[in-house]
């Protein structure tokens, strides 16, 4: 099998960089908009607070660290991150991290470099081309070539549009959390450990991952191979990591996960497509019932939607005749499944999450193309809204029509005509939306609602992805059990006893 060529993926990442910086011309978020700004000053405060403070008051609200400005939320990665970044920046550009004085500073320069830290932090891109080189044909994938995958997904808009455009730092998480992908089914399963550990420890978001990651490693360890000896030296790795993280704060730790996992947020923030926010229009949530008693109530809904593609996982990693080919898939199965669902019915969902099932997606489109095709694409016209807030919305627009066309001319859209079924439900689909951008910007609205475009993005984006769930719960359950009967023929049989050899 011909391995894809340098030119090829010098071409890509070409591409990738030439996307990115080009939406890193566009406003950001909070630029020029006193009081508060926006993730940009929150991501340059981080840096200011990390470089001037002591460790145990990052986190801890004082008179030099006003919580209520843009406080630390992200877990301890994320703000040793910040602390890198902060110190380059204050050899480069003092004025920008000096405390206190330093609040709300812009300036052509600051904006560069800090468009660059993103580029040098972006482990996302490089692990697409990783991922789709190493797996680029495994059973049940479709013809189109590898080289169409990894445009697709250095093109795909949310990872583009949320860190170069809106700003922030999303693709450390994301990359990590594909490189323990590939980590886990190269046979390096402490080290896919270790990274999806970070990646959590980045973005408390990652955890939208995480039942799907533990399903699969402790069914294969525990179940198929009763490899004791690599479970404790994989959850010893864990901890480990864990204690590298987390006790340099010492007993300043609480606040940490005060910042981390905050209740008094509320349930959903702004409009999103989430289930608490369509039931929010039926009947009012949000403010009338006690955070802690919804944040329960969440928990228990999500965990509930999220264990069927959990337990069969599970179970398919831990039959000695599934294929290490057909486990990958139902591994990229289920972090979509139990991620969307994370999306649809967690605690505190920001519109911006949409990007953990879009990194499924990604990953997917080899076996799904066109279904993934549209998910990510409906996905992007969801962030609509924010960027056209933000003033970037014509970015957005660009990145979407951009991907579409590569997977139009590469023939995923119109492999069975534009005319057929899902031609049919795909330009209806868009054309809700694109029918719903120009409501925004050309209909008033009536005085009683006037955020009525936003909100009916929201909820036309919260039918789409139920939809694609119940779909994609169905997919994983039904080709379970086809691949648990096929491998019941002996030449099958023969392959997976060698796999686990």
């Amino acid at each position: 099998m011909l391995s894809i060529p340098k030119a090829t993926i010098t071409s890509c990442v070409a591409l990738g960089l030439f996307l990115r910086w080009g939406v890193s011309l566009f406003p950001y978020s909070g630029e020029g908009k006193p009081p508060m700004f926006g993730d940009f000053e929150a991501q340059r405060h981080w840096m200011e607070i990390t470089v001037n403070l002591p460790i145990h008051y990052w986190y801890y609200n004082s008179t030099v660290n006003n919580l209520n400005y843009w406080g630390l939320d992200y877990p301890p990665l994320s703000a040793y991150h910040s602390y890198g970044l902060g110190k380059i920046l204050a050899k480069l550009l003092p004025p920008a991290v000096k405390l206190g004085t330093s609040r709300g500073f812009e300036s052509p320069v600051l904006k560069f470099l800090m468009r660059l830290s993103v580029s040098a932090s972006d482990l996302l891109l490089p692990a697409f081309i990783i991922f789709f080189t190493i797996f680029k044909k495994l059973k049940g994938q479709h013809s189109f070539p590898p080289w169409l995958y990894i445009t697709l997904a250095v093109s795909a808009p949310p990872f583009i549009l949320v860190d170069y455009g809106h700003f922030q730092y999303n693709c450390v998480s994301l990359g990590l959390t594909v490189w323990a992908v590939i980590c886990l089914f190269t046979e390096n399963i402490s080290l896919g450990a270790v990274a999806f550990t970070l990646a959590v420890n980045h973005k408390q978001m990652s955890l939208y991952h995480s039942l799907a990651f533990f399903a699969y490693m402790t069914s294969t360890l525990i179940v198929k191979r009763v490899d004791l000896l690599t479970t404790f030296r994989v959850g010893t790795i864990i901890i480990s990591t864990l204690g590298l993280l987390w006790l340099p704060f010492g007993d300043y730790w609480i606040f940490v996960m005060e910042r981390v996992f905050p209740l008094k947020r509320g349930v959903f923030e702004d409009k999103v497509g989430s289930f608490w926010y369509a039931l929010d229009r039926v009947t009012p949530i949000r403010g009338v019932y006690d955070d802690t008693e919804v944040a329960q109530l969440c928990a228990i809904v999500t965990l509930v939607s999220v264990l069927p593609s959990a337990i069969n996982l599970f179970l398919r990693s831990g039959n000695p005749k599934s294929l290490q080919d057909d486990l990958l898939k139902t591994f990229l199965l289920s972090m979509f499944n139990t991620s969307l669902n994370c999306f649809l019915f967690s605690y505190h969902v920001h519109e911006k999450s949409i990007m953990l099932p879009c990194l499924a997606a990604v990953l997917l489109t080899p076996w799904y193309p066109k279904e993934m095709i549209w998910f990510i694409t409906i996905s992007s016209l969801s962030l609509y809204p924010l960027f056209h807030q933000e003033r970037s919305h014509i970015a957005l627009l660009c990145v979407t029509s951009f991907f579409v066309l590569v997977a139009q001319q590469g023939k995923i859209i119109t492999a069975s005509g534009i005319r057929s079924l899902f031609g049919i439900i795909f330009v209806a689909s868009v054309g809700g939306y694109l029918f719903l951008i120009f409501g925004l910007h050309f209909i008033t609205p009536p005085g009683k609602l006037p955020h009525l475009f936003p909100a009916l993005i929201a909820l036309y984006s919260f039918i789409h992805f139920v939809v694609f769930t119940i779909w994609f719960h169905y997919n994983q359950m039904v080709d379970g059990r086809k691949r648990t009967v096929n491998a019941t023929t002996p030449t099958q049989q023969g392959r997976s006893t060698k796999k686990i050899k």
